[in-house]
């Protein structure tokens, strides 16, 4: 019987094991390198193709975005008279030109006589004809404000009243201004332009669905030939881990039950161990501070999926306040409305007075739901100098919450609002525009109240 000693000698020793595994995952990796350079090079294509689409639906949403900037800055100058928003208005359609831009693009591109742009043509033109109800818009703001005419660009300038305008009082031209670029004809054009921008964006998607699937096809045995490649390196990484496993110690597999666990690790064994605890600890620790501020659940109303208190506790800590406006609604007698249509007309209520709100405010303010039937806007880059727009767009909503819908009768809501200072906090803005809306629903009727006039 030979030397035990020397039997263990002749075998093949963890490290040529190792060693031979390493040379062997080596020249694996160079196949699948040479394979995902391969791929690389269809995938370029792909992606080439793709980012040209993706820039020219981002062109085109450039014309939805330039028709609502148009509308918003000429809606703001009918209701305040600012002849800023009027440059701006201007320096969009003369200068910026992100409407004509975005036919640029499209027609540069290869796509002249596609049917995308075949509709966003459609909405270019829908949005140009609007322009000549807002230049007559602004017409009668100039006259309704007293500005002076002579310093008007030319495009308003050329734009002659009507004789039954002319005779109207100066209010009354303010209101038949904003009329024009309020009522059901204005929104009816606007919203048409959407879809006819709906249309190229589809049409666009559907052109880049088709190349894609044509790439995909050509990279189909790559990826299948790099899947048995990457499944084989896999193989040996395991091989090698199998092996290693043998030489870690007890407090390393201990952290890594507690990992799987769930739980803090202890800071024990080797220096490397415990630094590893500790960072994990922290990394674990802060992960819990954050799980419930970032958790959807925790920062939005389950009925209406608006921002709740809680969203509105964390949105407030982290804007500028103080150009910033607090809008506090409560829907009015929503008890009574309740208890005449019956409990489960509740959520309904909430439902469509949170749709009408979210319609009449731009993208970028925020929506809450507090509790019961209370809702909130903060309104964002509005200071105190907007009262007048704050009044109109109350006015809007209350005339949308009035009309029927379906079994519910037409409501009203009232309105607290507080302007945001330099140091005001989001609790002293909550409480003043609490106050304020205290008094509106003394008043009732959908009323609108300014903190700062109390």
């Amino acid at each position: 019987m030979g030397d035990p000693i020397e039997e263990r000698r002749e075998g093949v020793s963890l490290k040529e094991i190792n060693f031979a595994f390493l040379i062997l995952a080596i020249l694996i990796s160079g196949i699948l390198v040479w394979a995902m350079w391969r791929t690389n090079i269809l995938y370029a294509e792909t992606s080439e193709t793709t980012e040209r689409i993706l820039m020219l639906k981002e062109s085109s949403n450039g014309l939805q975005a330039a028709s609502d900037y148009l509308t918003e800055q000429m809606r703001c100058f009918a209701v305040t008279g600012e002849v800023q928003y009027l440059n701006n208005y201007f320096e969009e359609a003369n200068v910026t030109r992100r409407r004509e831009k975005a036919l640029e693009d499209l027609e540069n591109n290869g796509y002249a006589e596609s049917e995308a742009v075949h509709n966003l043509k459609i909405a270019m033109n829908e949005s140009v004809e609007l322009m000549d109800r807002e230049y007559y818009a602004a017409r009668l703001t100039y006259e309704a404000f007293g500005l002076d005419l002579s310093s008007a660009p030319a495009e308003i300038k050329a734009v002659e009243v009507n004789p039954e305008d002319a005779k109207l009082t100066k209010d009354k031209m303010k209101l038949r201004a904003s009329e024009l670029l309020f009522d059901d004809y204005y929104r009816a054009q606007k919203e048409e332009i959407t879809e006819y921008i709906g249309n190229c964006l589809n049409q666009l998607s559907n052109e880049m669905d088709n190349e894609q699937d044509e790439m995909a096809e050509k990279m189909q045995k790559q990826v299948l030939g790099e899947h048995v490649l990457t499944f084989v390196l896999i193989g040996i990484m395991i091989g090698i881990v199998l092996l290693t496993f043998m030489l870690i110690i007890h407090p390393l597999q201990k952290c890594v039950e507690l990992i799987r666990e769930e739980k803090s690790i202890p800071p024990k064994g080797a220096y490397e161990i415990q630094f590893l605890a500790k960072t994990y600890n922290l990394m674990y620790n802060m992960n819990l501070a954050n799980i419930d501020k970032l958790t959807f659940d925790a920062t939005h109303d389950q009925i209406t999926g608006l921002y709740n208190k809680r969203g509105y506790d964390f949105l407030a800590q982290n804007i500028d306040l103080k150009t910033s406006t607090l809008l506090r609604i409560d829907v009015d007698n929503c008890k009574e409305l309740t208890e005449k249509l019956g409990r489960d007309s509740f959520e309904n209520i909430l439902n469509r007075t949170a749709n009408v709100i979210q319609k009449n405010v731009r993208s970028h303010d925020y929506i809450f739901r507090f509790e019961g039937d209370e809702f909130a806007i903060l309104m964002m880059h509005v200071d105190s100098d907007r009262e007048e727009l704050i009044r109109n767009k109350v006015k809007i909503m209350n005339e949308k919450l009035k009309m029927e819908d379906g079994e519910i009768p037409g409501y009203t809501a009232s309105v607290g609002v507080s302007f945001g200072e330099e140091g005001t906090s989001p609790e002293e803005l909550y409480k003043q525009a609490e106050d304020a809306l205290k008094i509106s629903k003394k008043k009732g009727h959908g009323s609108v109240t300014f903190y700062r006039q109390l």
